[in-house]
């Protein structure tokens, strides 16, 4: 069987994307802190998103697992730039913080609602501060390749067959 890596890699990317998104959304519209409950339908949501999380994680697994991706410990090693390096710890940081979230939201689905610790509360919401930031350096790097770097390999080429066409 073939594993296609930009199917895998676009499969964890939009789970992973959709799910701490959901979870942010759905917690900040359905719980109420001051009164300790949730609006049922949104804590039915939650839950889902969370069990979307789970599977953005095992595709993650599952990825590194049959090495269509490397750890991401090996894309920091392989690092040539600053770039690479400012990518690579991006990525660390996403991998760290889909774990710290997908643990505190199992807390906060199997403990009861009069145990949850603020420090759990804190942890879990500033993490999801920092996916969102990982997220975006994701977004400009896709852009950076995307535009400047594809571009000027274009460019190249086009000079390259410019220089044929003149000397023939």
């Amino acid at each position: 069987m073939k594993i296609n890596f930009t199917q895998t890699y676009r499969l964890w990317f939009l789970l992973t994307s959709t799910s701490v998104l959901g979870l942010l959304i759905t917690y900040f519209m359905g719980y109420d802190p001051i009164a300790n409950v949730w609006i049922i339908s949104y804590h039915n949501i939650h839950t889902m998103f969370t069990g979307m999380l789970l599977a953005a994680v095992l595709t993650r697994l599952y990825m590194a697992i049959n090495k269509i991706n490397p750890v991401p410990l090996m894309h920091l090693i392989r690092a040539k730039s600053f770039l690479g390096v400012l990518i690579a710890l991006a990525y660390i940081s996403m991998c760290s913080v889909l774990l710290i979230t997908l643990g505190t939201e199992f807390y906060f689905l199997l403990t009861p609602k009069e145990e949850h610790a603020l420090s759990v509360y804190t942890l879990r919401n500033f993490s999801q501060l920092i996916f969102a930031i990982m997220i975006f350096v994701h977004v400009l790097y896709v852009l950076y390749v995307n535009l400047i770097k594809k571009r000027d390999s274009l460019r190249n080429l086009l000079l390259a067959s410019d220089a044929d066409n003149k000397t023939s």
